[in-house]
């Protein structure tokens, strides 16, 4: 079956957007990856003298303030315990500088089946660096059960228009639609074996899922394990780069 000279155009101007989105989109999700595993490890350091023998997940934490907007830092517990539960819970937020903070302490009483949320309002002026606020829970459970503690970092800016969750919501769904939007352009029009470019568009679309896995894990708090993914995608797209770089000089 003949191909028109027309469609072969065609084809090759989707293949080059496709290309195009793809490239974009990653670079998005991983300048938005690298800030949310960023603030999460300098919130790492944000540590004082009480630490738990195991981490607390329970800590609902905002990527993202921006301007003059308060947010708030929500911990929430349930007792599925058959008996009373009284733990006790001392909070840290930053306050300006990494020496200095705002605590707060709670004596808790949960009747089996229980839940409760306690929350601490943050704002931009509580950011180390002008950049982050870093945020510390400690939690003493009843004996025999483990102490734990768990932290995250918040980004700060100053984004005329737009709230924090509206910046966030707006970069992760941009990041979505081009990277999803330029692989399937790739996929739907496969470059045929032999073509030079066919190796770095697989590359992408091996890349794209990677980074959509690292958006995940940024969101979920998950730093270590995003870091590591993070460092694989720096290096996957180095030698892409390289690739692609390599042969163009080629042709």
């Amino acid at each position: 079956m003949r191909v028109s000279r027309g469609e072969m155009q065609m084809k090759s101007k989707l293949i080059n957007t496709g290309f195009v989105l793809a490239v974009l989109g990653g670079i998005l999700g991983i300048i938005f990856s690298a800030m949310m595993i960023w603030a999460d490890l300098e919130a790492n350091n944000f540590e004082y003298a009480q630490t738990g023998e195991k981490n607390l997940r329970a800590i609902r934490c905002p990527i993202l303030i921006n301007g003059d907007e308060e947010s708030s830092i929500t911990v929430r517990l349930k007792n599925n315990r058959d008996e009373v539960m009284t733990p006790f819970l001392r909070a840290y937020v930053s306050e300006e500088h990494i020496a200095l903070t705002r605590q707060s302490s709670h004596n808790l009483t949960l009747q089996p089946g229980d839940i409760t949320e306690i929350i601490w309002k943050i704002y931009p002026e509580d950011a180390v660096y002008e950049r982050f606020v870093f945020f510390r829970v400690y939690f003493k459970d009843d004996y025999p059960h483990p102490s734990r503690d768990g932290n995250c970092g918040v980004w700060v800016t100053d984004f005329p228009g737009l709230s924090g969750q509206q910046l966030v919501g707006l970069s992760i769904s941009a990041t979505l639609l081009l990277l999803i939007g330029g692989n399937i352009l790739l996929i739907l029009n496969p470059l045929p074996h032999g073509n030079k470019k066919k190796e770095i568009a697989t590359g992408l679309n091996y890349l794209s899922a990677l980074i959509l896995i690292d958006l995940l894990l940024g969101v979920l708090g998950l730093w270590v394990l995003g870091l590591i993914i993070l460092i694989v995608i720096l290096v996957v797209s180095f030698v892409l780069l390289l690739r692609s770089i390599t042969q163009e000089s080629i042709a």
